[in-house]
C-alpha cells in the first residue's frame, strides 16, 4: 500500500478506487442496483434454498444412482458401441430405402374406407359384442365330449381311408353309374353270331331286348363270377324278337344271337336299373 501523509489519508472509497482502478468519479454503490439481501433472496428462490441445501439434494440424488454415468453411457451404446450419431446415420440409411412416404404408407394401411386402428378396434368390439359365447366355449363345443382336435379327426379319417379297399370314386361309380346300366349292339351283321354282357352291379331289374331281320336263336345266360354261366332263356325255335323284364339277384348277364346265312341285321340290348 502506498504511503500517505497523515493529512491526506484516503477514504475507503478512494482506497478501493486506487487499488482496482475504478474511475474516481464513479463509486461501487452506483454500480450495484439492488441490495445484497435482495441478491441473496433472489439466488435462494422461493424455496429458500442455500448452497448447503443444494449439496444435500445432489448427494441424495447421487445416492440413488446404482450405476456410474460411464456405465449408463456404455449401456445405451450397447455391445455394438452405437452412438446417437451412428443411430442417426442408420435411420437415414433406412429412410433412403423406403420407396413410399410415411403418409402414403399411412393411407395404404387405412385403405379406401380410411379406417384407423381406432376404427378397427371399434369394429372388433362390435363383432365381439355380437358373440353369444366365448372363444373357449366355441373351442370346447367343436372338440366335443371326447376333446377331439382337428389333428385327431384328421388322424381318424386317415385310419378309415386306409381301411377302404377301393377309392371313393370307384365306390361312387359302383353305386351311381347313371340312372341305369346298359350294354347294346345295334344293327350288327346277322351273318355272324354276336353276344353282349352286362354287369348289373347290384341293380334289381334287368331289361332284355333282341331283334333280328331274319329269324334266329336268342340265348340269355347269367353268372355270379363272370366265368361260369347258366342258361336263363333260349329260343324254342328261330324267332325275330325276344324281350323280357327280369328281377333276379345274379350279377352278370349275357345275351347272344346265332348266325343266319340269309343276312340282315341284328340288335341286342341289356339294361338294368
Amino acid at each position: 500500500m502506498p504511503d500517505y501523509p497523515d493529512s491526506t489519508l484516503p477514504t475507503a472509497t478512494s482506497l478501493i478506487s486506487d487499488e482496482i482502478g475504478i474511475a474516481k468519479d464513479s463509486t461501487i454503490q452506483e454500480r450495484i442496483d439492488i441490495k445484497t439481501s435482495e441478491l441473496r433472496d433472489s439466488i435462494r428462490g422461493s424455496g429458500d434454498k442455500t448452497l448447503t441445501d443444494l449439496e444435500t439434494d445432489l448427494s441424495s440424488i447421487l445416492s440413488q444412482l446404482d450405476i456410474t454415468l460411464s456405465a449408463l453411457r456404455d449401456s445405451l451404446k450397447g455391445t455394438s458401441d452405437k452412438s446417437l450419431t451412428d443411430i442417426d446415420s442408420d435411420l437415414l440409411n433406412i429412410l433412403g430405402k423406403l420407396d413410399i412416404t410415411l403418409s402414403q404408407f399411412r393411407d395404404s394401411l387405412k385403405g379406401a374406407n380410411d379406417k384407423s386402428l381406432s376404427d378397427l378396434d371399434s369394429d372388433l368390439l362390435s363383432i365381439l359384442g355380437q358373440l353369444d359365447i366365448t372363444l373357449s366355449q366355441l373351442r370346447d363345443d367343436l372338440r366335443g365330449s371326447g376333446a377331439k382336435t382337428f389333428t385327431d379327426v384328421e388322424s381318424d379319417l386317415s385310419d378309415i381311408l386306409n381301411q377302404l379297399d377301393i377309392t371313393l370314386s370307384q365306390l361312387r361309380d359302383s353305386l351311381l353309374d347313371g340312372s341305369s346300366l346298359y350294354s347294346q349292339l345295334i344293327d350288327a351283321d346277322e351273318t355272324i353270331g354276336h353276344e353282349i354282357t352286362l354287369d348289373k352291379k347290384g341293380k334289381n331289374v334287368l331289361s332284355v331286348y333282341a331283334k333280328a331281320d331274319n329269324a334266329t336263336t336268342f340265348t340269355l345266360e347269367f353268372s355270379n363270377d363272370n366265368t361260369n354261366w347258366m342258361t336263363y332263356y333260349q329260343s324254342a325255335s328261330a324267332e325275330t324278337e325276344y324281350k323280357d323284364n327280369i328281377t333276379a339277384g345274379w350279377r352278370y348277364w349275357k345275351l347272344k344271337s346265332s348266325a343266319n346265312a340269309s343276312g340282315g341285321n341284328v340288335t341286342l340290348m341289356l339294361s338294368s336299373c
